[in-house]
Parts: structure tokens; sequence; C-alpha cells
């Protein structure tokens, strides 16, 4: 694609998430603003931080608006949650396209360019991924963990059909949310579900294969994806609490998403998982610096009620 076909395709709405990104922000404005694609439309939507996001990115905007068709940074009072945020800033793009990015990710210099080729040579795609390269805390060469894309390639070229792709996804989630470009009209059309704060692109996924919505792909890679420290991750729990401290998280989503859709033993499965977690934080297995004799009980229980175990025993018996 030429320089005159850059700046004069589609514009594309390029929304950064924000909440507490004071640190990491100006990283990801500057990856923004190295596109080689140049019609480009900036809207930073912030989830009532409580450090200096808002601050840094009125200079930083300030300084670098005439590189955009416009910019606009969206504010709220109070915090209300990922899916709520990513609707604001959907909702206040003027754009055909839309690639948004957390304040803590990068985009590559060509990763826009690379999408609108794409679309062009393929005017069906509506929902595109790609692949990301992951990096721990910082992004610098001896910090690259790996390339993925969350097995989007295997995913897209397995199952063809909206339908075959939304059975998939009842499954297991697909796709790395940070490589997503996204016709903008579909997103203000479906949104993202805001009854679960913290959970945005699964339900999403589902919604849109729901609705008839294919996903593609584009083998090229156009995002770096950090790997951060979370509260839980920094703190002394074991790998196996992480997993069913982050499986809890998940519960009144995938009861309300996943589970109505499951054949009658996978419904059991899902609800015996929950149950035996559930009981293991009661027994105060899964709190922050557990003895050995704790973990080890905790590692026995977990094999022991296995739900793939006991559903065979159930059909043993039967």
């Amino acid at each position: 694609m030429g320089n005159e076909n850059i700046s004069n395709g589609p514009l594309v709405s390029v929304g950064i998430l924000t909440y507490n990104s004071a640190k990491t922000v100006l990283e990801t404005l500057e990856s923004v603003k190295a596109q080689t694609y140049k019609n480009i439309e900036l809207i930073i939507s912030d989830d009532a931080s409580k450090d200096d996001t808002i601050e840094v990115c009125r200079k930083w905007i300030e300084e670098n608006k005439d590189r955009f068709v416009r910019c606009e940074i969206l504010t709220v009072p109070e915090n209300t949650g990922i899916p709520a945020n990513a609707n604001r800033r959907i909702a206040a793009a003027k754009g055909e396209w839309s690639k948004g990015i957390a304040a803590d990710d990068l985009l590559l210099p060509d990763c826009v360019e690379n999408f609108v080729n794409y679309v062009k040579e393929n005017p069906d795609a509506k929902i595109i991924f790609a692949k990301m390269q992951r990096f721990k805390e910082v992004f610098k060469e001896e910090n690259f963990r790996d390339i993925t894309d969350a097995n989007a390639k295997c995913f897209c070229e397995t199952y063809k059909t909206p339908k075959e792709q939304y059975n998939a996804l009842l499954l297991r989630m697909r796709c790395s949310p940070v490589t997503m470009f996204a016709k903008l009209e579909i997103l203000k059309e479906i949104k993202y579900d805001e009854s679960f704060k913290t959970i945005e692109d699964y339900p999403m996924w589902l919604r849109l294969t729901k609705a008839g919505v294919k996903f593609s792909y584009m083998d090229k890679i156009v995002a770096y994806y950090r790997l951060s420290q979370s509260s839980i991750s920094a703190n002394s729990f074991s790998s196996l609490q992480k997993t069913m401290k982050f499986v809890l998280t998940t519960k009144d989503f995938k009861m309300a998403y996943i589970y109505p859709n499951l054949p009658f033993l996978r419904r059991m499965k899902l609800r015996l998982t929950y149950l035996k977690i559930e009981i293991f934080e009661r027994l105060g297995l899964l709190k922050e610096n557990v003895s050995p004799k704790k973990l080890a009980l905790l590692r026995l229980l977990n094999a022991m009620t296995s739900p793939v175990m006991l559903l065979k025993k159930l059909k043993t018996k039967q």
C-alpha cells in the first residue's frame, strides 16, 4: 500500500483503555503515534484513575494532536469496569474500523496498515485476529517470552462458520484480545456485556459469533503484550491456588453464558468444579502462605475430586 492510500484509507479508531496507567500509557501512546497508517483518530477512555493518568494523557495529546484526525479523552467520576469503559470508547468513535489496546501494551508500527491491507484483500472480514509478542514487565529483548496467537489461526481455519466458532468457544476462549481489529458498526450494535466488570472479551466473542459474525485470522505480528505481576501472582500463592482463584472469578460469567449451552455431563463437570473449589476456599486451603501440609492436602483433594474422575465413577456404577 502506497503512502497516498495509507493517508486516504478508511478512518481507523484506535482506542486506549486506561486505569491507573500513568507509568505505562506514554509507551502505548507513542506506539499509536508511530503507526505507518495515517488516517487514525485517537480515543482514550479512562475508568476513574486515581493516579495522574489523565494529566499525562492530556499533556501528550496537546503535544501530538496534529498527528491524528482527532483526539478525545473520556472520563467518568467512578470506576465502572472494563466492559463499560470499552463501550464508552466505541460509542465515541467515528471511524470505520476499531483497534483497541490496553494502556500497558504496544502496537507495532505497521499494525494498522497491515490490518487495513488485509480487509481490503478480504472484504468479507469483519473481526480479525493476529499474532502478538509477549514480554515480561518491560519491552526489552531479554524480557521476550514468546510469539503467540492464542490458537487463533487453528481456530479460524478449523471452524469455518460463526456457528461452529460459537460452539468451539463454549469449550474455551480462543484468540488474543490485544490483536483484535473490528468493524466499528458491529461493536456499536452488539456491545460488551457490562454485567461482569472484569471480564470483557470472552463474553464478547460469544455474543459476536452467536450473532453470526465470523472471526478471521491475519498471519502477522501486530502487538506487544506485557506480562505483568498481578496482585495474586506477586503474592505467595501456589500455581494451583492461583488457578482456582481465577476459576472462581469466572463463575458468574460461565454460569450465564456457558452452562446453559452445554450437554448434561459437561454441565455436571462445571458445577462439580465450582463446588469443590468453593469447599477448598471455605476450608482455608486457598489462603496466602498456607502451610506445606495444607498445600499437600489441597493437591491430594483436588486429584481425588476431579470432576472427570467423579463422572467416570458415576458411569461405572450405572
